[in-house]
């Protein structure tokens, strides 16, 4: 089994109140098996899209995963201000929670962090592991206090406990300071190590203003953009100096030392898209240049849908390895929406082979399409009366395989649609009234149960310890 997500929980963050999960375990849904990898107990969804209102919180759901990754990866510290601020109670001083449950290799991880963002102070933190024999606290820290069930003997215990009395650090993440120790194999400790992998090269974020220059190899790319209607009918590359590129120092070392004589590697980001090789007298940096029919164009006065390609481009490139979960903002970003349902459809058609996954915020109805997506691909983010922000799904709704479910979308069924209010009082009536007629057939809890029924520890989760906001119980779904 590759590396997955199985499930990401939020509470307190932005828009987003009261506890919020998107979970990638399928439902009892029977069309497009081919959207599901993995067998019996461990199966996941290639994919989620997440429709809403603008405003309604689906960029605060992407970069709930981008912040809390990036506080884990990078030690980068979230905003003071970045608890709820939408609810009617003064939240500044309850803890903010992440938590990620994935799967990496034949294991089941779950990892965690609970922090009060305006003293920047971590209340707790956990990392568990999920197995036959049931669930295992690989460590549990609640405020400067440090525990483990795992049987930790001589030097393994001794490096364990050195590095959890840097707990009295209530600005820093345990784990970062776990990562550093060389634990024994076989110890137990190695959940710590396959976490920071898993965050740090399985889950990538693409925000909505693209992604900076990275070293990811593009194979095919260049074709998929002359096939995708760009306009683009050839690319030729041009000799530049390191200088003028605008790439990072730090990607041209990183890509010189995976390059041997006569190899070819493509780069691409918000600057364009480059070839670097290496010849006997060193580095060879080219810049890509856009041919119209006869008429040359540099990357930056390509349109913003070509450039959207780019940013996207390792989402589909075969390349970039098995096991990677994608999560996107606005996916549909200045793309046309043949464009967009193509790009989904191609996803789809490669992700179960390689075990790949893609969550993405979209405004597209049309790919609210049931021989596209499964019902339980298909996600919702609304605020009733622009308060907290609520996170649920298609499956909620048990509807049937032959409803035309984006109609039924923007006739207000699901809700996640826009009220206007002051300029269109019928709509608004109208509105309402379907909020009233369509609500949820069945609540969040009893999908979450079902679908988790035969997930491996899930009878032995309840059993971990306690924690201040029980952010979550069994993997994939609390409370």
């Amino acid at each position: 089994m590759s590396d997955t997500l199985i499930s990401f929980k939020v509470e307190n963050y932005r828009s987003f109140g009261d506890e919020q999960r998107l979970t990638m375990i399928p439902g009892p849904v029977r069309n497009h098996p081919e959207h599901i990898f993995g067998r019996g107990d461990s199966r996941q969804l290639c994919a989620a899209m997440v429709f809403g209102a603008n405003a309604s919180g689906k960029t605060n759901l992407v970069r709930a995963m981008y912040e809390a990754r990036a506080m884990v990866v990078d030690g980068a510290p979230i905003g003071a201000g970045e608890y709820d601020r939408a609810s009617d109670r003064d939240r500044s001083s309850e803890p903010t929670g992440f938590e990620f449950t994935f799967r990496t290799g034949d294991e089941i991880l779950v990892y965690g962090f609970e922090i009060v963002l305006s003293r920047n102070r971590i209340e707790s933190e956990w990392l568990d592991r999920l197995g036959p024999d049931g669930a295992v606290s690989v460590f549990l820290r609640e405020g400067d206090e440090v525990s483990t069930d795992l049987r930790l003997e001589g030097e393994d215990r001794m490096r364990f406990d050195v590095y959890s009395e840097e707990a009295t650090d209530l600005s820093r993440l345990l784990i970062r300071t776990l990562s550093r120790g060389s634990f024994r194999e076989g110890s137990g400790m190695s959940a710590v190590s396959a976490t920071m992998d898993w965050l740090s090269r399985s889950l990538i974020v693409i925000p909505a203003g693209g992604i900076p220059m990275t070293a990811d190899r593009s194979r095919g790319l260049l074709d998929r953009i002359m096939s995708s209607g760009t306009g683009v009918t050839s690319v030729s590359f041009r000799r530049i100096g390191s200088e003028e590129s605008g790439i990072p120092r730090t990607v041209i070392d990183r890509v010189s030392q995976d390059l041997a004589e006569g190899t070819t590697a493509e780069l691409r980001g918000s600057a364009g898209v480059f070839r670097v090789s290496r010849e006997a007298g060193g580095l060879v940096l080219e810049k890509a240049v856009f041919d119209h029919g006869g008429r040359e164009f540099d990357f930056n006065e390509e349109s913003d849908g070509t450039r959207r390609l780019f940013d996207l481009s390792s989402i589909l490139d075969g390349g970039s390895g098995d096991g990677i979960t994608f999560v996107v903002d606005e996916l549909d970003r200045s793309m046309h929406p043949q464009l967009t349902r193509r790009f989904v459809g191609d996803f789809l058609r490669m992700a179960a082979g390689c075990e790949r996954q893609l969550i993405a915020t979209v405004h597209e109805s049309r790919l609210m399409d049931l021989n596209l997506l499964r019902r339980d691909e298909i996600w919702f983010v609304d605020r009733p009366g622009m308060g907290d922000s609520q996170l649920y799904s298609l499956e909620d709704f048990a509807e049937r395989g032959d409803r035309r479910v984006d109609r039924s979308y923007m006739d207000g069924r699901y809700g996640a649609v826009p009220c206007f209010r002051r300029l269109f009082p019928d709509l608004e009536r109208s509105h309402e009234a379907h909020q009233q007629l369509h609500r949820p057939r069945r609540c969040p809890e009893e999908r979450d149960q079902e679908r988790l029924r035969d997930l491996r520890g899930v009878q032995d989760r309840d059993q971990l310890h306690e924690r201040p906001l029980g952010i979550v119980r069994v993997p994939g779904h609390g409370s």
